[in-house]
């Protein structure tokens, strides 16, 4: 989190986990996330003053739209990594 974060603009950043028919158990998966984030939360030193929280894309944006940041627009030249995209026939 800690590397991808450096190149977030703003305090707030969002990291997604997880996948369709991941977490089938979730009082299981959410149960240990919650002791996980708890430790980040009650250990700030340790985890360079992280607060980590389970939360939803509207609340994240929410918290987006109240920093009042200012994202560049990106050139009109094209941007499609063709590099990972392959056509197979």
């Amino acid at each position: 989190m800690k590397n991808t974060s450096l190149h977030w603009l703003g305090k707030n950043y969002m990291q997604s986990f997880g996948g369709d028919f991941e977490f089938t158990h979730a009082d299981y998966n959410f149960g240990n996330l919650e002791k996980i984030f708890n430790n980040i939360d009650n250990n700030p030193k340790t985890y360079n003053n992280f607060e980590v929280s389970i939360s939803t894309p509207g609340i994240y944006f929410k918290e987006k739209n109240e920093e009042n940041l200012y994202f560049p627009l990106k050139n009109q030249d094209d941007f499609f990594p063709y590099r990972y995209f392959i056509i197979y026939f």
